[in-house]
């Protein structure tokens, strides 16, 4: 059970290198927690990085940990019903392996 948390830091720091890789070309992501009416997420797209990657596994997780991640809320309750929980990290986890 220790190679979790381990495992999490690592995706956690890769996820660190390509959001600054899209910021240095120029590509915003903003990962903050908004419920916008007027915004369109895909489900799954939980950093609003427009597609769904390990990066947004990494994030729900960490978020349901309680450490204070920033998420977008619509697209992480992947089953839609107006909670952000392990079922959806499950839902998550099954988009990537199937892709």
């Amino acid at each position: 059970m220790k190679r979790i948390p381990v495992l999490l830091t690592i995706l956690s720091l890769i996820c660190s290198v390509c959001t600054f890789s899209a910021s240095a070309l120029g590509i915003k992501n903003e990962s903050t927690e908004i419920n916008d009416d007027w915004a369109v997420y895909a489900s799954g797209d939980v950093n609003g990085a427009n597609g769904v990657d390990i990066c947004d596994m990494v994030q729900l997780s960490l978020y349901l940990k309680g450490d204070g991640v920033k998420i977008i809320k619509t697209a992480a309750d992947t089953d839609k019903n107006n909670k952000i929980e392990e079922a959806d990290l499950n839902s998550l986890r099954t988009m990537l392996l199937a892709k």
